[in-house]
C-alpha cells in the first residue's frame, strides 16, 4: 500500500517546488533586497522557489535581483501589467 501525502497534488514530482513565493515589483530597487533577505535561509535550497516579476521598472530593480540574489528567478514583464496580471505571469 502506498501512503499519500495530503495537500500535495498527485502530479507532484520529486524535486519540484512545493512552495512558490511570487513577488511583484515596480520601482523597487531600494526595497527588493530587504524583501528577499527576509526569506528565511532555512527555506532556500529546499523545495521552494522565489520568483520576482518586475513590471518594467525604470530603476535598477533588475540588476539588484540578478546580481545580489541569483537564487531568485527574475521575470521581466516587459510592461507595467499591474499586480494581478504580473502575479499570474509568475505562476507559469
Amino acid at each position: 500500500m502506498v501512503e499519500t501525502i495530503p495537500f500535495i497534488s498527485p502530479e507532484f514530482s520529486p524535486g519540484a517546488p512545493i512552495l512558490s513565493v511570487v513577488i511583484v515589483t515596480y520601482r523597487s530597487a531600494g526595497d527588493i533586497g530587504d524583501c528577499l533577505r527576509s526569506i528565511p535561509r532555512k527555506l532556500l535550497g529546499r523545495a521552494v522557489e522565489v520568483i520576482v516579476v518586475d513590471n518594467a521598472s525604470p530603476d535598477e530593480t533588475e540588476s539588484v535581483v540578478r546580481e545580489g540574489f541569483p537564487w531568485a528567478r527574475f521575470i521581466p514583464a516587459g510592461a507595467n501589467l499591474g499586480f494581478s496580471r504580473a502575479i499570474n505571469l509568475g505562476t507559469f
